[in-house]
C-alpha cells in the first residue's frame, strides 16, 4: 500500500498556472525539520517509515530481498511508478481516520509527476504559498488527493482527507512551531527513537474500558444543593480494560541491525497503575503464537529482553525477537510475490 502511493506523488510541476500568493515562510527555518516533523497528529493511527535504499543494500537482509525483488523487477517499477526504490533514502505512510498520508524526499518524487498526470482524472490550479511550496488538488477514480510540493525538501501526498495537505502548509510555513513535534506529542518519543532502523511501525490505540468501570469512573453531576466532593473522600477506583491489548495507549516496532543480528524490537505505553509486565508476557507469547504474525516473521521467534518501566500513571514495556533471515526472506517473498507480478 505505501509503495502503490508513491505512483501519485509530484504531479503539480507541470499543470495548471500556479495561484500566486504571497510568501511568508523560511526555507532556511523549514530545512530544520525532519521528514516526519510533517505529520499532523491529530488522528493518526498509523505510521510507517521505510528506508527501501538501506533495506536493499543491507548485507545480510539485501541478497534475501533480491532474491524477488532482482534489478529487472526493480527497474520495472521504476519504469512504471517513476520511483528508484534503490536510491529511496526514506519515506512515510501515515493512515488517519479519514485519509491516508505518503511523505518523501523532494528529490525522489518529481519523476513521478508524469505518471501521475496521466492518470488523474481532473486538476485543480496550483497554489503557490512561497517561493518554494507549492499545492493543488487532484482526482483520480472519482477520489481525491491533495499534492504539497516544497523544492528540494518534500512532497506530500494526501487521500481523501485534504485537511492534511492544510496542516502540512501551516507547518511548512512555520504556524505551527509552537506545537511540539507530532511523534512527541502525542508520546510516541517516549517508546525510543528509529535511528538506525530500518523498518518502524507506530501506531497509536484507543485504549477501551470494562463499560463498568466506564460508568463508575465518570464524576457524576451533584445534586442541587449537595457539598462539592472533599479530598477526604476515596480516590476513584483503577480503572479496569476488557483484555491486555485494550490498555495500549501508543506501540512502536522497529527493525534493526545490531552486532550483524537483524533484531525487532516493540515497545508499548499502557495505562496501567501496577506492574503488567506477567500481562506483557503473555500477551507476546499469544501474539506471536498467531498463524498470520508466523507467515510474516517465520517460526520459532524466541523473545528477549522483556521489561516494563513505570511512567507516573502508565508503563512502558519493550520487548527484543532475533530474526531467521532464511525465514524471513522466504515469508516475505510469498507475501509480496503476487502484488509485484504486474511490475
Amino acid at each position: 500500500m505505501a509503495l502503490s502511493g508513491l505512483v501519485v506523488l509530484a504531479a503539480c510541476s507541470r499543470a495548471a498556472p500556479p495561484v500566486e500568493i504571497e510568501p511568508r515562510a523560511s526555507p532556511g527555518k523549514r530545512a530544520e525539520l525532519a521528514l516526519e516533523d510533517y505529520l499532523p497528529p491529530a488522528g493518526l493511527q498509523l505510521a510507517v517509515h521505510l528506508h527501501p535504499r538501506a533495506l536493499l543494500r543491507h548485507p545480510r537482509l539485501g541478497p534475501e530481498l533480491r532474491a524477488f525483488l532482482p534489478d529487472a523487477r526493480l527497474d520495472a517499477f521504476r519504469v512504471v511508478t517513476g520511483v528508484e526504490l534503490r536510491e529511496l533514502s526514506e519515506m512515510w505512510f501515515a493512515e488517519y481516520d479519514l485519509g491516508t498520508l505518503y511523505l518523501v524526499p523532494f528529490a525522489h518524487a518529481e519523476a513521478l509527476a508524469v505518471r501521475y498526470r496521466e492518470r488523474s482524472e481532473s486538476q485543480g490550479p496550483e497554489r503557490r504559498w512561497s517561493a518554494t511550496l507549492t499545492s493543488c488538488t487532484l482526482v483520480r477514480r472519482r477520489s481525491p488527493f491533495g499534492l504539497v510540493v516544497d523544492q528540494g525538501l518534500f512532497s506530500a501526498l494526501v487521500e481523501k482527507d485534504l485537511s492534511l495537505g492544510r496542516l502540512i502548509v501551516a507547518r511548512a510555513l512555520g504556524k505551527l512551531d509552537k506545537l511540539e513535534p507530532p511523534l512527541r506529542r502525542l508520546g510516541l518519543s517516549e517508546l525510543g527513537d528509529d535511528d538506525g532502523g530500518l523498518a518502524t511501525v507506530f501506531w497509536v490505540g484507543q485504549p477501551r474500558l470494562v463499560e463498568a468501570d466506564r460508568a463508575e469512573l465518570e464524576p457524576a453531576a451533584p445534586e442541587h444543593g449537595a457539598p462539592e466532593p472533599t479530598a477526604l473522600e476515596p480516590a476513584a477506583p483503577e480503572p479496569r480494560f476488557e483484555t491486555f491489548s485494550d490498555s495500549i495507549d501508543v506501540g512502536r516496532l522497529a527493525l534493526f541491525d545490531e552486532d550483524g543480528k537483524l533484531r525487532l524490537k516493540l515497545h508499548l505505553r499502557l495505562l496501567s497503575e501496577t506492574e503488567p509486565l506477567p500481562e506483557f508476557r503473555a500477551y507476546l507469547e499469544e501474539l506471536t503464537a498467531r498463524p498470520e504474525i508466523r507467515v510474516v516473521l517465520g517460526n520459532d521467534l524466541a523473545l528477549s529482553d522483556l521489561a516494563c518501566s513505570e511512567r507516573s500513571t502508565t508503563w512502558v514495556c519493550g520487548a527484543s525477537v532475533d530474526l531467521d533471515l532464511a525465514a524471513l526472506g522466504r515469508s516475505w517473498g510469498n507475501l509480496l510475490q503476487g502484488g509485484l507480478d504486474s511490475f
